[in-house]
């Protein structure tokens, strides 16, 4: 039932998080998103790759616009670039061989992550209720007597020393791979969730390019992958806001 509980506290205003708190709009009466950063549309500390070239895939798209369904019309309007890589839009090179388009129509959209995470946020605040606290840290959980059920949020604000409760009906913990909850979990006297570790041994590096006003093309994104094992180096151009190119070379 819509807003049919009370109140909900996400910690962490990654994409994770952004979309966490507006599904949640939709079932609680109050929504609370808390992030250690301050709002801004250039890359966060949090992010630990947020400088880095990123690709949104078509389901990715499709969740999105769902849940924000003005955000890709604001986006194109904004600067982002729509590539169709059905056509000869996307070249992509791959073992060897040019790669054929497929035979189904798939839009991308093509932006840094900065951009699209800064339009997520505007999109929130801008259509649903969701009340940002934003420079503040989550420090600890609070809990009931008995340490069973979680009641709420420690939180303080960036530079202020005073930790101040913030009760919730339920808290979503969205703050990625610098999440401090199993620590929580230990203090409270619970063991840490089991954790697997898969390495996938990739390093990469981005770059922002301004190319020449006669720069032409019968490409938007140029990408060249390896033919293993023979060769482990790939590159990607890729147009992003601001009429730049991103790239996206692997120093593997």
């Amino acid at each position: 039932m819509r807003n049919s509980r009370g109140h909900a506290v996400v910690i962490g205003a990654s994409i994770a998080g952004l979309l966490a708190a507006r599904v949640l709009q939709n079932h609680f009466q109050r929504v609370t998103l808390v992030d250690k950063d301050i709002e801004t549309p250039s890359p966060r500390k949090g992010v630990p790759q947020g400088r880095h070239g990123h690709v949104l895939l078509a389901n990715g798209t499709t969740v999105l616009a769902k849940q924000f369904p003005e955000l890709f019309a604001d986006l194109v309007a904004q600067g982002s670039t729509v590539v169709d890589i059905s056509t000869e839009e996307l070249q992509w090179f791959h073992h060897g061989a040019w790669r054929l388009p497929p035979s189904t129509k798939i839009l991308g959209y093509s932006q840094t992550r900065p951009f699209l995470e800064w339009h997520l946020k505007r999109h929130l605040a801008l259509h649903h209720p969701v009340q940002f606290l934003t420079a503040t840290s989550v420090v600890g959980l609070q809990t009931d007597a008995q340490k069973q059920r979680v009641t709420g949020v420690r939180i303080r604000p960036k530079n202020k020393g005073t930790v101040a409760t913030l009760a919730a009906d339920m808290v979503i913990d969205a703050s990625g791979r610098g999440s401090r909850t199993p620590k929580w979990r230990e203090a409270l006297g619970y063991p840490r969730p089991e954790e697997t570790r898969v390495g996938i041994y990739l390093g990469y590096g981005s770059r922002l390019y301004q190319p020449p006003p006669d720069f032409k093309s019968d490409w938007k994104i140029l990408a060249v992958y390896p033919q293993a094992p023979s060769s482990t180096k790939f590159g990607v151009i890729f147009p992003v806001e601001g009429t730049r190119l991103g790239t996206l070379p692997s120093p593997c």
